[in-house]
């Protein structure tokens, strides 16, 4: 017998294709990421075609990196990583304008030879790339580390299930409202650093996705909880950061810090959760290869720090009142001043209703079903409680890295230092501005004021950072 039209199914929903508005929302994280990669593309030709690097440090890692190309070439082993006096004809004109400067603090004398004054990690991995492709060759790190952030940064909203506007407001902030990008186009280890760093400390983010709703109507939330696994190739990741860029090693301090208040002091909700043993995983990891590098350092330098050791400033406190507020508050000016999303993500972040919810202590954080593996999975009746964690964790790290790196730094105040300092925490913040442009995270018209807000400063960092270029 056929069936009676009242059971036929419905083609009202099931048949209606998707508006071409829709479609092009689903595209436009892909089509945010293919602009970057053309502009990235296009600031290194830019960068390429001016011919000598911009910074004395770029232009001492140019010059090893060259060297120890010519020594793969010629098979010279073992290769060695001491500078030799170059015989190019800029190099005078670079020495008249004390670009080029061949003594401390640039380039070191240990025994008979010559050592920059900068990990030589980084020229040592790029060098094949420049034997292989010449001068193109050596930006391919550099832009490989900058568009490794942006796919990061895009897998994590995916797993997150952030909304579009969320994820797309992001990746343009990161993309094109920092100065992130930009130096995708010099030939330096600081964006491979941040990108290892990156990598390392979104692994430790509690990463959540919606899975329906309960009987009684309550969003439920699937949190994926740290594996023990997961938590040793973060600590590698951020270890190995340090091998690039030496400041780092204050990112594993304050890891270390943030890892021992989690498994001691979890009411504090500064940290994902932690066990003594997943928190001795994640330092181990980290402690493991740093160690490795300190031993590399010691064989190739006979200074397990290596030549541009940090060591902690005083001058800081020796100093008036001013020149100590300065001394604090000029790397978050720095910030703030060519990356503004940050100024909207540290308000948004204290006028949180979930964000002051998560400082008082709860009953159950993790309430629900139980799993085959309770310990990894769990259901979480109060969905924004995860992104109030995330959001803590991540500007506690922000905060102590902005505040804290200068005292261990010689010269806070040079470009490099400057950079490193102002820069990690960009990737960062743009994970927590996505978190707080979700849908319930803030009420409707206080979600309304920040994605006004956020508009204006995207705008702002795009005209700000174009005019550095």
């Amino acid at each position: 017998m056929p069936a009676s039209p009242t059971h036929l199914p419905s083609t009202d929903a099931t048949s209606r294709a998707p508006s071409p508005l829709r479609k092009l929302a689903a595209l436009s994280p892909i089509l945010i990421v293919l602009t970057g990669f053309i502009l990235t593309l296009w600031m290194a030709q830019t960068t390429l075609r001016s011919g000598a690097p911009l910074t004395t440090n770029s232009a001492l890692q140019v010059l090893l990196t060259q060297q120890i190309a010519q020594q793969i070439s010629n098979a010279q082993l073992p290769l060695t990583v001491a500078l030799t006096a170059p015989d190019a004809t800029w190099t005078p004109l670079l020495e008249q304008q004390g670009l080029y400067p061949f003594a401390p603090p640039s380039v070191y004398t240990v025994g008979n030879q010559q050592f920059g004054a900068f990990p030589f990690i980084f020229p040592l991995i790029s060098a094949p790339l420049y034997a292989l492709f010449g001068n193109p060759g050596l930006y391919a790190l550099p832009l490989a580390a900058i568009w490794s952030i942006w796919l990061r940064f895009w897998a994590i909203g995916k797993r997150a299930g952030w909304s579009t506007l969320a994820l797309c407001l992001g990746l343009i902030g990161l993309i094109f409202a920092s100065p992130l990008s930009s130096y995708g186009s010099l030939y330096q280890p600081t964006t491979l650093a941040i990108a290892l760093a990156f990598w390392g400390l979104s692994a430790l983010v509690p990463i959540t996705a919606y899975a329906g709703q309960s009987h009684s109507g309550q969003q439920l939330v699937k949190a994926t909880l740290l594996s023990r696994p997961q938590l040793l190739s973060s600590g590698i990741l951020i270890g190995l950061a340090v091998w690039f860029q030496p400041a780092f090693i204050y990112l594993v301090a304050v890891i270390c810090l943030l890892a021992l208040i989690g498994c001691l002091l979890p009411s504090w909700n500064l940290t994902p959760p932690l066990t003594l043993v997943k928190a001795a995983i994640l330092i181990g990891g980290m402690a493991c290869t740093v160690g490795a590098l300190f031993a590399l350092n010691y064989g190739v330098y006979g200074y397990p720090l290596g030549l541009p050791a940090m060591q902690l400033n005083l001058a800081a406190f020796t100093s008036g009142p001013q020149q100590i507020a300065a001394f604090f508050t000029q790397p978050l000016s720095s910030l703030t001043l060519f990356f503004p999303i940050a100024l909207v993500v540290f308000i948004a972040a204290l006028f949180s209703p979930e964000f002051k919810r998560a400082n008082r202590k709860t009953k159950n954080r993790f309430k629900g079903y139980k799993t085959a593996n309770v310990e990894r999975v769990g259901i979480i009746a109060k969905p924004n409680n995860t992104s109030a964690n995330t959001a803590r964790f991540i500007l506690s790290v922000s905060i102590l890295w902005i505040l804290g790196l200068p005292l261990m730094l010689r010269s806070p105040n040079t470009q490099p230092f400057q950079e490193t300092i102002s820069l990690l925490p960009i990737p960062l913040l743009s994970i927590v501005l996505s978190e707080q442009l979700q849908p319930k995270f803030f009420r409707r018209w206080a979600r309304t004021i920040l994605i006004v807000s956020t508009v204006i400063v995207i705008i702002l960092g795009i005209y700000k950072n174009a005019l550095a270029l």
